[in-house]
């Protein structure tokens, strides 16, 4: 229907279950992040009016509005289950912002200044990749701190959209 939706299916195939409730924004900008016990799922809601960072449970029915902001995008969330990273307006230290995954405050999280998309926590939750404006990709502590650059710049001229493996040993970018 033209609409931006997140949808469930089983890798078996089968008729797909549309989760959320809504229009979410523009095609490509909206990313979804399971839960690690995968009953929810983190969504960011691109819109005229504030953005939002919506959570829903796998079963539909209305999200729980997390937090509304000018520009929000690319949700993580943590393997404990209690921590939500995603990117939005910039402050001091960068442009990611931490929260509660129930909601509650953000507070800004320490990139070192440096403004970075497309996150992804790692499964050991000791790291977290992102894609930096060079573009390259580069691992920040899961406490915060300096990018490290993990791409090399003489066999890659541009690095982006970044994943983890299950065992947090390696990443996979295009």
């Amino acid at each position: 229907g033209g609409d931006t939706h997140v949808w469930i299916i089983s890798p078996e195939g089968g008729e797909p279950m549309r989760i959320t409730d809504r229009h979410l924004g523009v095609p490509f900008g909206v990313l979804s992040d399971w839960s690690p016990d995968s009953r929810s799922l983190v969504v960011n809601a691109i819109s005229p009016q504030p953005n939002q960072l919506l959570s829903y449970t796998v079963d539909g029915g209305e999200p729980d509005t997390l937090f509304s902001s000018g520009e929000i995008f690319w949700p993580t969330w943590s393997p404990d289950g209690g921590t939500i990273l995603f990117a939005s307006t910039a402050h001091e230290k960068g442009n990611i912002w931490t929260m509660p995954a129930r909601g509650g405050k953000p507070e800004a999280f320490d990139t070192n200044g440096e403004v970075v998309w497309y996150l992804d926590w790692s499964p050991d939750g000791n790291w977290i990749v992102v894609q930096t404006q060079a573009p390259h990709i580069a691992i920040v502590s899961a406490s915060g701190g300096i990018p490290i650059q993990v791409t090399d710049s003489d066999m890659v001229s541009a690095a982006r959209t970044a994943a983890w493996s299950f065992d947090s040993r390696e990443l996979i970018y295009s």
